[in-house]
């Protein structure tokens, strides 16, 4: 799988409804969890995820660094 395909992947996972929560794993072997769907966004066309790693705090992650979506164990 692609980094874009993993990228779009993620934005399908949290435009899901139900939301179900799942986990990005980036390739240096970190892993968010995200548990509502506004803990991330996407830009496609500017190859960044952003995640809400805090109250006020995000990392921004340039696509090519993803690694897989995992699903989280209810």
């Amino acid at each position: 799988m692609s980094d874009m395909d993993i990228a779009e992947a993620i934005k399908q996972a949290y435009k899901t409804e139900p939301f179900k929560p799942f986990s990005i794993v980036l390739t240096d072997g970190r892993k968010f969890d995200i548990n509502h769907p506004g803990e991330v966004w996407v830009a496609l066309r500017s190859h960044l995820c952003v995640i809400k790693t805090g109250a006020d705090s995000y990392q921004f992650v340039d696509t090519s660094y993803l690694r897989a979506i995992e699903p989280k164990a209810a």
